[in-house]
């Protein structure tokens, strides 16, 4: 170790730095003088500024990382140097904040139950039930747990402050399990190392970044980005929408200040739902809506109903149900929701912020293709006659049905001229309409616990001189008769 490394160290330990703080210091300088093959204290501003230069350039480094090297160089060079640093020669990148893709709790449920051992799930239910970091779950010891308050001690965490969280039933149930079942216990740490879990110290936080990667593919949910801290956003934005106020999360998260608790108000499905917003900023006038019109949504959405209703549902239909149709429930569950993240917009005028979140962008969701849908029926309504119009229905009885599905060919051409001749005869009675009638007719099929086979025809009389059938009426000289069919 060399006499500079030796005193970095030194001044970081004398200000009770955290050891993950320390060993990032020391790696951002060590970092900097191999870049440039010299000692660091032969080096100056000029090589601080194509050294930032290059991070942001050739390694493509985040700016918050590159803030994190520019800030262990600032400390060597003021600290342990004692030479002078210019904030206007060496300036910091603006932040990004970019709001996370949250995971439903149906999703997280998932994630848990797709854990490969149970070390694994406890490990998983710990992030995501207390909201602790990866580090300050690797580093929770058995007497944390106290069953007694329903409570769970986290020590040195960030910033080396303790908190108190609490401990769910669930919880203590599933490290219940996970206990019995170790092969050697321990008396100190709650999550030990090794390949057995007897060591004498505790997992690396590598480990957990493991279990997640391993559970998210295992679950289906590889293809989004799934890391241990995800698990402690979702447990934040959790508890806002079950209705937890904003001072509470601050506490049970261990923030400092409440301005970083508030980025979850971006991501509450609840507190996006909201109706007040400013009515009389610019933006608002030049639209020509209220805030009110346009954050407001129907009672009750195609996302609420698959949300309260998809497990019985997959298990009603897991006969014949696949991984096409999971992933069409995932996309319109997770539809403009902060699970898919977003960015926020503010207003010019009033300064007002608001979150808009990306769509699914799937050919079946609702949301997605409601605007294509209006147009596509706009130009619809515009080719069709200025008349109301019958739907009829007609069904292949259920016991043909796997027989009609072996022979469609024959089957759809015997039903489609049966049930169009039947429509003539029915419209041309005139004990019924006494009317012709044009009609457009179109089949579909499915298979789920039986067959079943419809043709859907919506019905028009084309001659203006002919009475015009409106929803079982037929109008004659300007009066509506009611028909008997």
């Amino acid at each position: 170790m060399t006499h500079l490394r030796q005193l970095m160290i030194e001044e970081l330990q004398r200000r009770n730095f955290a050891e993950t703080t320390i060993r990032s210091y020391v790696h951002g300088v060590e970092h900097f003088s191999r870049y440039f093959h010299r000692s660091p204290d032969q080096l100056g501003p000029e090589h601080i500024r194509k050294y930032q230069a290059m991070l942001l350039s050739k390694l493509k480094f985040s700016p918050n990382t590159v803030i994190q090297r520019l800030g262990a160089l600032r400390f060597f060079y003021i600290k342990v140097l004692k030479k002078n640093w210019s904030v206007a020669e060496t300036p910091y990148p603006r932040k990004v904040i970019r709001l996370p893709q949250i995971l439903s709790p149906e999703e997280v449920a998932r994630l848990i139950d797709a854990a490969d051992s149970t070390f694994h799930r406890a490990m998983l239910m710990t992030l995501y039930a207390t909201g602790a970091r990866r580090a300050e779950a690797a580093h929770l010891k058995v007497q944390d747990i106290d069953s007694r308050r329903m409570v769970v001690h986290i020590h040195g965490g960030k910033g080396n402050r303790d908190r108190d969280v609490m401990l769910s039933g669930k919880l203590l149930e599933a490290l219940r399990d996970y206990w019995r079942g170790l092969r050697r216990r321990q008396s100190e740490w709650l999550f030990p190392g090794n390949a057995w879990h007897t060591s004498s110290r505790p997992v690396t936080t590598k480990v957990m970044w493991t279990a997640c990667q391993s559970a998210a593919e295992r679950a289906g949910l590889d293809k989004r980005r799934i890391y241990p801290h995800l698990l402690r956003h979702c447990f934040a934005t959790h508890l806002l929408e079950a209705g937890a106020d904003l001072r509470t999360i601050q506490m049970l998260l261990g923030h400092r200040d409440l301005e970083e608790t508030t980025i979850y108000l971006h991501l509450s499905s609840r507190h996006l739902g909201c109706d007040s917003q400013p009515s009389g900023c610019a933006h608002h006038s030049r639209t020509g809506t209220t805030g009110q019109a346009r954050m407001s949504r129907p009672p009750l959405e195609v996302a609420d109903i698959i949300r309260s209703r998809r497990e019985s549902f997959e298990q009603h239909s897991r006969g014949w149900i696949n991984w096409q149709h999971r992933k069409v429930l995932d996309a319109i569950v997770r539809c403009r929701t902060a699970a898919l993240g977003g960015h926020r917009d503010r207003c010019s005028d009033c300064g007002h912020i608001a979150a808009s979140y990306n769509s699914c962008g799937n050919r079946h969701c609702p949301k997605c293709q409601g605007n294509a849908r209006l147009r596509w029926l706009e130009a619809r309504e515009g080719e069709l006659p200025p008349t109301r119009y019958v739907h009829a229905v007609f069904t292949v009885p259920r016991e043909l049905g796997p027989v009609a599905l072996q022979n469609k060919k024959v089957i759809f051409n015997l039903l489609f001229r049966a049930s169009a001749q039947t429509l003539l005869e029915v419209a041309a009675d005139p004990h019924h309409l006494g009317a012709d009638m044009g009609s457009s007719a179109y089949c579909t099929h499915g298979i789920s616990d039986c067959c079943f086979i419809r043709i859907y025809i919506v019905c028009c009389l084309l001659e203006d001189s002919l009475p015009i059938m409106i929803a079982g009426s037929v109008l004659r000289a300007g009066s509506f008769c009611p028909s008997r069919c």
